[in-house]
């Protein structure tokens, strides 16, 4: 008789040693994959709070550049700068509230207006018309509600005591924050942006 030939295929260990290592690199992948889109979505979180600080930060400048309203540009050249002197009320600073005035252009109502930014309790930059960082009231946000303005200053290199020679003042603007609803990681995560602005010299009435 001849003996009796052995059946081909794996044995039971095989298979199950087989199974085990395909499970630990299945893991590792599955592990790394998930590793690789945690990252993307921070970053992606970084990036939008970070383009939210500086769009709030831009809007925030052009604000600011277009205080002092020159209505008469030539004239103020003429006379020397001698005519048109320094207010000390145009810019105002409190905490995390900063208010300017500006003259309105030729082509509207004559006199002049103010707007104050500040950061409201909610966690939005606001802008209100006509008020002052004493009463700031509500005002209209400028920021976006996803993103939590943790603080906003201003520091004013304005000379405002020189009545002759206006000078071309520097306001720097400083925000910073965070995604409101972040988990994780992300909860101690706050990213800053500072953005310089000098604010036109002239005559507010």
């Amino acid at each position: 008789m001849h003996p009796k030939r052995a059946a081909g295929g794996f044995s039971l260990i095989e298979m199950m040693v087989a199974l085990v290592v395909g499970l630990i690199v299945s893991a590792a992948a599955v592990a790394f994959l998930v590793s690789i889109a945690k990252v993307n979505k921070e970053n992606l979180e970084v990036t939008r709070v970070t383009q939210e600080l500086r769009s709030v930060s831009e809007v925030i400048n052009r604000e600011l550049r277009r205080a002092r309203y020159v209505s008469d540009p030539i004239g103020n050249i003429a006379q020397g700068g001698l005519g048109v002197p320094q207010v000390n009320d145009t810019i105002s600073i409190t905490a995390n509230c900063i208010s300017v005035a500006y003259d309105r252009p030729p082509t509207e109502s004559t006199g002049t207006t103010r707007r104050t930014i500040f950061l409201g309790s909610d966690g939005r930059v606001r802008v209100s018309n006509g008020a002052s960082c004493a009463a700031t009231g509500t005002g209209e946000p400028i920021s976006s509600p996803e993103v939590l303005i943790s603080s906003l200053s201003f520091d004013n290199d304005a000379d405002t005591t020189n009545a002759l020679a206006p000078v071309e003042d520097l306001v720097r603007t400083t925000v910073s924050g965070r995604l409101r609803n972040a988990v994780g990681d992300m909860t101690s995560l706050t990213r800053t942006f500072r953005q310089d602005a000098y604010i036109r010299s002239g005559k507010v009435n």
